[in-house]
Formats: structure tokens, sequence, C-alpha cells
């Protein structure tokens, strides 16, 4: 047992309780029509979680609550209240028809949790529509458990005609059947995703060009490889080499920075010696200028004396009487002085020049001492070189590092391999996911299929529905083939009792391996055995023979299975059988006496 219904109650302010007793077992609600059968379908689907509020049905005015009372699986009693009101649910331990006073606490706020675990459905993925998977929902067990009379009697497969919901039921219905979920599935990609799919693609491929242009293009992944186990090996050798001549080496790098330092020192003298040469020098020009001005200077003067005076050009006026006799006498003096001043600068060329001699010489002093530095340090590197090579002979100076970077350039070619690898496996991926791929769901339900279609033949011939030759499942329409005729190509009368075949064999088979069902099923209007002139005609195919009935109902009273069956049906079974079967009679608004209905009147 998975779970079973104890009972139904509906309450309301000042009015009577409107009750149905099953009390866990299988059983029959019969009377005529509008005396609330298929209310009491509606409610129990809404009490174990529906959106669908029962419809008014009238005598239903005024009921604001109702009680489901479960069996759990280990027998455990609960009571689901739905508010037919307000849609609130609430969940409590042990049979109520109202909810506990405050005493009691609810064990939970909502009923699916409990259908997806009594049902053994938690962690199952099925498909629910092209290119998605989802979880088994409460709502998927209900499909599978509750049927009104309007499915029940429908040329519609079993899976449904809605089309948002047709793939996700025939889904879980396979999922009763052979209690494997779609996780392996292989699902179409959709658009959106194959764009991103896409761009991925792009980025992959421009990261691989960049890689690969980081990479010499005669190198490959075993040539690194290789390169980097002789460079350790290499580096090894140099390593041995480096502790054989530490202390030489050490002294050698000692008196190296102590050449460094002294060819520092000695160019910066250097270069203070030839910025005051360049002093020096530009001092000397300027020496130079100013004896050219001055000789300049007295030549003029002495030229200006030997002007005689002239009369005016224009008036002939003469103008001895305006020349100044004392600006005469003052040009020897002058001249004297400025031949004093020119003697005073050759003197001081002369000192100057004996500078700079001193100077060059300083300068050529300097430059031997750099090149001697020069030499030393060279030297001195070169030695440094000679004791970090190895004995093998090698015309690199610097061999040490030397192999410190082909080592690092070819352990950034490695890494580069190793994830241009990882880059062409996702690349792959990637690229598969571009593509417009069908959707792929192999399900072996072969074995399941013929046990199913077996045990539906078992039932038919219990019931004695006449001419069934052949029975075949269809995974497309997740619904049966009789004698290869669709189930649904029959009369209304045969629909319903093939569909109730179809139902109880999968709900024992579900129990039976494991799979998920809630282990019960509540039908409406299972054996239709009258002929309706409106949707049916004179073919016998179109109805049942009457005495289905009272096997199906015989069926139901010996019935030792696991799974609880709760049929709603207009059809009376006769006296002597409804002593053995568990049943509620409605005997409806007439004069017979006994039940009204579902409603207390």
């Amino acid at each position: 047992m998975r779970i079973a219904i104890h009972g139904l109650v509906l309450t309301g302010p000042d009015k009577p309780n409107a009750e149905l007793k099953p009390g866990g077992e299988s059983h029959l609600v019969f009377g005529p029509t509008d005396t609330g059968k298929s209310y009491i379908e509606e409610c129990i689907a809404y009490c174990l979680g529906s959106d669908e509020h029962p419809r008014n049905v009238g005598f239903s005015e005024g009921y604001t609550r109702a009680a489901l009372q479960v069996l759990g699986p280990d027998g455990s009693e609960y009571t689901f209240f739905r508010d037919l009101l307000e849609e609130r649910q609430v969940v409590y331990s042990g049979f109520h028809s109202l909810p506990p006073l405050s005493s009691q606490s609810p064990v939970a706020e909502e009923i699916g949790p409990y259908l997806i675990e009594w049902g053994k459905a938690s962690g199952n993925r099925i498909l629910v529509k092209a290119g998605t998977l989802g979880n088994v929902t409460a709502n998927d067990l209900r499909f599978l458990s509750l049927f009104d009379e309007i499915r029940t009697l429908d040329k519609v497969p079993l899976k449904g005609k809605d089309k948002l919901l047709k793939m996700r039921f025939q889904s879980v219905i396979m999922l009763a059947l052979i209690g494997v979920d779609d996780s392996g599935a292989t699902l179409t990609v959709k658009t959106d995703q194959r764009n991103i799919a896409k761009g991925h693609v792009q980025a992959i491929e421009d990261e691989l060009k960049a890689l690969h242009a980081d990479i010499p293009s005669t190198w490959s992944k075993e040539d690194c490889a290789e390169g980097l186990t002789k460079i350790e090996h290499e580096l090894r050798e140099v390593g041995t080499f480096l502790r054989t001549n530490a202390q030489e080496l050490t002294e050698l790098k000692t008196a190296h920075e102590s050449l460094e330092d002294g060819l520092r020192d000695v160019q910066a003298e250097l270069a203070e010696v030839l910025e005051a040469k360049d002093r020096f020098v530009l001092l000397d020009e300027k020496y130079q200028n100013d004896v050219h001005r001055l000789s300049s200077l007295i030549t003029a003067s002495e030229i200006v004396e030997t002007f005689e005076s002239q009369p005016c050009p224009l008036c002939r006026t003469d103008l001895n009487h305006k020349r100044n006799y004392a600006q005469l006498e003052q040009g020897d003096m002058l001249r004297e002085a400025a031949r004093a001043e020119v003697s005073k600068i050759n003197a001081l060329r002369q000192g100057l020049a004996i500078a700079l001699s001193d100077i060059d010489e300083d300068i050529v002093s300097s430059r031997c001492r750099e090149t001697s530095f020069q030499r030393e340090t060279a030297a001195n590197l070169s030695e440094q070189a000679r004791l970090l090579r190895p004995a093998s002979p090698n015309i690199e100076a610097d061999y040490l590092g030397t192999l410190t970077a082909r080592r690092t350039e070819m352990a950034m070619a490695a890494r580069n391999f190793e994830r241009i690898d990882t880059l062409n496996a996702r690349l792959v991926g990637m690229k598969a996911k571009t593509k417009r791929q069908k959707q792929s769901i192999s399900r072996d339900f072969s074995t399941s299929a013929t046990e199913l279609c077996r045990r539906i033949s078992e039932l038919l011939t219990a019931w004695g529905v006449p001419m069934v030759e052949s029975v075949h499942f269809d995974e497309d329409d997740a619904d049966i083939h009789i004698n290869n005729r669709q189930r649904v190509s029959f009369g209304k009368g045969k629909r319903g009792i093939f569909l109730t075949a179809l139902a109880v064999a999968l709900m024992e088979r579900a129990l039976h391996q494991g799979n998920p069902h809630l282990g019960l099923i509540v039908i409406d209007s299972p054996v239709v055995t009258y002929k309706d002139p409106k949707h049916g005609s004179n073919n016998p195919e179109e109805a049942l023979d009457p005495t289905v009935k009272d096997k199906f109902y015989t069926w139901l009273a010996d019935r030792q299975e696991s799974g609880q069956i709760i049929v709603l049906e207009n059809e009376e079974p006769d006296g002597q059988l409804q002593m053995r079967l568990a049943h509620t009679e409605f005997v409806g608004v007439g004069e017979a006496e006994g039940r009204r209905g579902f409603f207390p009147i």
C-alpha cells in the first residue's frame, strides 16, 4: 500500500457533515445522476493538492472546508485539510473532521511533498517538454490516479490532448510502467541555447588561435615534453657544477661588485672632467671674442682721427667750430686702455690653455682606468660563466640563464598544449550543441509493456468484455490498442472499460515493481452499459454487454491485489453482490428510501 483514503468529510457553518467512508479499502459509490458522485472525485483531487476547485453543484453551497483522511504507507493516519474558499491547505496527524484545537500543531503546510514521498517519485526526472527535464510533481501522480467521467469516456489518448502537458504525462506514464526516469535522454537544444553555444565556439576558437600563436610552429607537444626533460637534466648538471665551484664563484661575485663600484666611480670622474673641459673651452671662446672686439675698437679709433672736417654738402657751412677737441684728446687714453685689456685677456688665455692641458691629461687617465675596469669586469664575468658552464663545451656565456629561459618557454608551451587539448574537447561538445538534434529517448519497455498488456487481457477477460483478441501498448500515445485498433476509436462504453483496465494494470505493476504511483485509483463511470444515441450507434461495439457490469463488480468485491480502487457509477449491482461489496448508495430525489446523495438533504 502507498496511500489509501479512509474518509472524505465536508464541513461548513450550520451545515451537516457530508461524508464518504471507504475505510482504506476499495469502494463502490453508485446512484443516479446528480447525487454528487462527480463532486466526490473533484473534491478528492482538490484535497490531494489540485488547484481546481470542486464545481458548485448547488447542495455544496455553505461548505467551507474539506478534510481527506488518508492512510500512509506504514499505516500512519493523516488528514489533509483544504479551504474551499481560499485554497489554504494544512496536514495534521490522525483522523479529523475539523482542524484540531491549538494544542495540536499541523505537521505540514503543503500536501504535495507527502504525495511525492509516498508515491516514491522523489528524485525522478521526466521529460516535461522538448529539451527540458523536470521533477515529478504531485500533479503527475494525481494524473495517474484520478479519472473523472469526461476523461474516462473521452476520445483522447491517456496522455491527454493539452499540448503543454502531453509530453509530460506521457513521460510519467512510462515512468510508472518501467520505473526508469528520463535522466539519460538526449535532449533537443533550444535556439537560444544553440546561439549561446555558437558564441562559446567562437570564443574557444579565438583562444586556440592565440595559444597556437604563442607556440613556435615547429614545436609539438612531444617536443616540449622531451625538451623539458633534457633541460631539467642539464640544470641538474649545472647545479652540481655550481655546488663544486660555489666558493670561487662567491669570490668572483664579490670582486665583480668591487669592479662595478670602481667603474662607476671612474665614469663619474670622467663625466666631471669632460664637463669642466667643456666649460673651459667655452670660456676661451669668450676671451677670443673679447680680444676681437677690443682690437676692432682700437683700429676704429685710429681711423677716425685721420678724418678731416668738411663743410656741409648742401649749404657749404664750415663745421670746424662744432668739433670737440676734448674728445680727440681722450682717444689716446681709450686705445691704451683697450691694449691693456687685450694683454690681460691674452694672459688669462695662457693660463686657461695650461688648465685645458691638465684636463686633457686627466681625461686620458680616466679613460685608461675606465678601460681597465671594463676589461677586468669582462674577465670576471667570463670566469663566472666558465664556472657556471658544465663540462660539455657550450658557446653561450650565460649558460644558466639560457637554460632557465628555455625551461620557462617550454613549460609555458607545454601548458598551452594542455590548454589546447582541454579546449578542443570542449569545442567538440559545444559544436554538437550548435546543431539541431532530434530528441532521443531510449526506453526499454518491451518486457514491461508485455506484462502490462497480459494483465489488461486478464482483467478484460475477468470482466467479460467480448471480442478482445489482442492488446498492444503504444508508446507514442502512452495508451493501448485493442485488436489493432486505438482504444479511443471504440464507443464510449468500451473506451471507459478499456481505460479502467489500463489504469488498474498500470497501478498494480507500479506497486509490484516499486515504481512511482500513489497506489490509488478514483474512476468515474467505468462501466457504461447502455447505448446512448447521442454518442453511439446500434453497432454492438459501441456499448458493453450488460453482464460486464456484474462481472466487474464481482471482480471488485473479490479483488486481493495491492492498491485502493474507488469506483463512481450510475449502475447498481444486484442485491446479492451488494452484500459482498463495500459500497455507498445514493438513491436520489425520488421516493426510494435511503441516502439521497453525497450532501445531506
